[in-house]
């Protein structure tokens, strides 16, 4: 009997907050695959340290500190080094996305539309971006059709070919990103970014600016390699078409 006593005297239960402290912390590097997995960290954290002072304050009556402690370090590495990696990743992606909108606005400054619209073809149908790239729109005659009406002038003077502004504004014109509207994730698993830049020029001894959206899209190609499309492109401001 005095046996029996002593063992129901020092039964203690595992405390709940500590249990699904450790269980949340487990599924914590979730967290790395997407934003909405962050929500594991951040309960890991709370029921951790609920579990902690559950059993420093009723420690004859529950176990499970070590458990609650495991959880707690899992919730905080992951909580923090996901949300990291994650801001490296992007400002990879933003800086990526910039260099491929400098290298189309450099070419259409540069006087040389076709490369320009040879950045918004799918991949594998572009040329590389030289002289033979005119092949492409010579035996291709949807290809060449599609060009020329990247450069053709439109009928409504309020909304001009803004490809045929920027030509016509030429090496005058100073473009400056300005920021990223949106960052989504494709359907085939790549980056759909929508980036807003700023167009300076002077025009009758005064600066005049407006602003240039580009949508462009980042893939993977089977060898590893990252290609960015340019899908379209709108405008914020006025621009005035070259006649």
């Amino acid at each position: 009997m005095d046996s029996f006593d002593s063992d129901v005297a020092a039964y203690r239960s595992l405390s709940r907050p500590a249990a699904a402290g450790l269980i949340l912390g487990s599924l914590s590097f979730t967290a790395f695959l997407h934003p909405a997995f962050w929500a594991f960290p951040a309960f890991a954290f709370v029921f951790s340290l609920w579990g902690i002072f559950a059993v420093l304050r009723r420690p004859n009556e529950l176990i499970g500190l070590r458990a609650a402690q495991i959880g707690l370090v899992l919730a905080a590495f992951f909580g923090a080094a996901a949300p990291c990696a994650d801001f490296c990743y992007r400002n990879a992606v933003r800086a990526e996305a910039r260099q491929f909108a400098a290298t189309w606005f450099q070419l259409l400054a540069d006087g040389r539309p076709e490369l320009a619209h040879m950045l918004t073809l799918a991949p594998d149908s572009r040329r590389p971006l030289d002289d033979a790239a005119w092949d492409l729109y010579k035996t291709d005659l949807k290809q060449r059709v599609a060009l020329e009406s990247y450069v053709a002038p439109t009928t409504d003077a309020k909304t001009p070919n803004l490809i045929r502004v920027l030509l016509a504004l030429g090496k005058k014109a100073e473009v400056r990103y300005f920021d990223t509207i949106s960052e989504t994730v494709g359907d085939n698993g790549g980056d759909l970014l929508l980036q807003r830049y700023s167009v300076t020029y002077a025009e009758d001894g005064k600066k005049k600016s407006f602003f240039i959206h580009l949508q462009m899209a980042r893939e993977h190609t089977p060898d590893g390699r990252s290609v960015w499309t340019l899908l379209g492109l709108a405008t914020q401001g006025k621009p005035k078409e070259a006649a």
